[in-house]
């Protein structure tokens, strides 16, 4: 089971010239779930950005398996894989008509407001147990 889903609405505008979505606007809809997860587990994280604790994509690898239209039923999922002191790796899948579209894996570096490396059960335990627990 997955840590965290949620159902994507595809709009208009995020439409390429051939009537698919640009590939671009698949992080946006990640981005949108690693928000989720942490508000829906009592986090905000704006003000863990503002305390200084950053997860910095440091590296993303993409598969594009199929296209998605404005009128496919979008699913993302998210799985944490690792969680270590420093960096947190997810893997992202996208889904249409419960067919699988897309997957991202993402390692984030855990960076402060100078981007230097931070331990993460150090500095947020919280967020680190979040994420350790959320492991498939």
């Amino acid at each position: 089971m997955s840590a965290a889903s949620c159902e994507i609405q595809v709009r208009y505008s995020e439409l390429a010239a051939n009537g698919f979505v640009h590939h671009a606007h698949y992080i946006n809809w990640y981005d949108q779930l690693q928000y989720e997860f942490i508000a829906k587990n009592g986090h905000n994280l704006r003000e863990l950005t503002k305390s200084g604790i950053n997860f910095m994509p440091y590296e993303m690898y993409s598969k594009y398996i199929r296209p998605i239209s404005i009128d496919d039923k979008v699913r993302v999922e998210m799985d944490v894989l690792s969680v270590t002191n420093i960096k947190v790796e997810i893997e992202y899948t996208l889904f249409a008509n419960d067919k699988k579209a897309a997957s991202c894996k993402t390692v984030y570096a855990c960076l402060d407001e100078k981007q230097r490396p931070f331990v993460l059960p150090r500095v947020c335990p919280e967020i680190y147990q979040l994420l350790k627990d959320a492991i498939n």
